[in-house]
């Protein structure tokens, strides 16, 4: 809950912002955040991080082993997805795709933008404060370089391959970005390189993703299909 309070808090500097404005001033405010944690030891320890943490038990299971992990991280990942799945097919669900369609309109309607972009990066840093609470249970210790830009960038680019404002999109992005990742071990420090490349491909041409892809071949094929029907 932490994380969502604080995740609201500063999100209202950047409500006047919308589209790639919002998000460099988002991606700006995380490296800011970081940066801070650097400077100061008060209260997180400063470049060193947090350390000392304890692994999560739970009677006599130890979650440190990788297999109890495992199954913990699995549990909260259906979980989590869970709750978005609800809250995508909800009136809030709709209501923030009618904003990502258009923002300008939504507000012409009535729609108050603000207050669900507010209440959209509030939710995200929830469910972000989960995962971080994870990892540090997991590690033992938590430190700036778990949030350094690279990481901000490769996050961006599995949700640009997935597709961005769709459910399936982001989740479609991970899976085929992480088997790529995987697949690009040898390439070492060519590895940034060739995401770059991936990133550009999908900009220029697949804007949607490969959820919009997706989307295509399913209406291509019902195309086909409803021709078949009328000539018979």
């Amino acid at each position: 809950m932490a994380s969502a309070v604080v995740g609201l808090a500063v999100v209202f500097p950047l409500l006047r912002t919308k589209g790639f404005g919002f998000f460099i001033g988002s991606f700006a405010l995380g490296e800011f955040v970081r940066l801070i944690w650097v400077k100061f030891h008060f209260p997180f320890g400063g470049p060193r991080g947090m350390i000392g943490i304890p692994s999560i038990e739970l009677s006599d299971i130890d979650f440190y082993e990788a297999i109890p992990y495992y199954y913990l991280v699995l549990l909260f990942t259906i979980a989590c997805l869970a709750i978005l799945y609800r809250i995508d097919l909800s009136r809030t669900g709709k209501v923030l795709k009618a904003i990502y369609a258009d923002e300008d309109l939504s507000r012409c309607i009535g729609i108050n933008v603000a207050r669900y972009r507010a209440m959209a990066f509030s939710v995200s840093a929830f469910f972000a404060g989960i995962a971080g609470v994870l990892l540090a249970h997991r590690l033992g210790a938590i430190d700036p370089k778990n949030f350094d830009v690279n990481t901000m960038v490769y996050l961006v680019i599995w949700v640009v391959v997935g597709g961005v404002g769709s459910f399936w999109g982001p989740l479609i992005g991970v899976a085929v970005m992480m088997l790529v990742g995987e697949a690009a071990r040898p390439l070492a420090e060519w590895r940034p390189l060739l995401f770059g490349g991936i990133l550009i491909v999908f900009l220029t041409l697949l804007p949607g993703g490969l959820d919009s892809l997706m989307s295509k071949v399913r209406e291509m094929l019902d195309k086909r299909t409803a021709d078949g029907t009328e000539k018979i």
